[in-house]
């Protein structure tokens, strides 16, 4: 069983050494290390429990081994058990939605939050407490790509982006 694409967008071993597959034209794929190879993850309806876009931009496993898959039509989380995903899309009647569909990066900070970057809505957060969106939105991120997160020992939150360089953000 070969490579998902030729067109690989990301990369990410899970915390049980699991090597996982974006690409940006064929979703998500899965190797295990063993002679089944790759098992793939195509898009599709939500309904299907399919993931939302086969442009894969980020991949990331939450501190609770969740795992989460940014794509260019929104966030995924992955039930492992069934393989079946659950989406979260920007809805602009509601501000407890992602501010925009296009994810770009995924970050847990030391509290548990994770930041979700995206493309033209800045940058939301999800509590995993609550299971709901916030969004901490400086004008100078709804006018680039929020790309990378780091916090430091002080716990703030550092966000690169593509348009406006370096941000310090207070999470509070």
């Amino acid at each position: 069983n070969s490579l998902p694409s030729d067109r690989l967008s990301m990369l990410h071993v899970d915390r049980g050494g699991t090597l996982w597959v974006g690409s940006f034209d064929r979703g998500l794929a899965r190797f295990d290390g063993d002679a089944a190879g790759f098992m793939h993850f195509a898009p599709g309806s939500a309904d299907d429990g399919a993931l939302s876009n086969a442009d894969v931009r980020a991949i990331f496993d939450d501190g609770s081994g969740r795992l989460w898959v940014g794509t260019a039509d929104g966030l995924n989380l992955l039930d492992r058990s069934t393989g079946r995903f659950s989406r979260f899309v920007q809805d602009p009647a509601d501000v407890t939605t992602l501010r925009d569909n296009y994810v770009m990066s995924l970050y847990q900070d030391r509290t548990g939050l994770l930041w979700v970057g995206t493309r033209a809505g800045g940058v939301s957060r999800w509590n995993p407490r609550s299971w709901a969106f916030g969004h901490h939105q400086p004008q100078l991120l709804l006018q680039s790509y929020a790309m990378a997160f780091a916090d430091d020992a002080a716990g703030r939150l550092w966000v690169g982006t593509h348009g406006a360089g370096l941000l310090r953000v207070d999470p509070d």
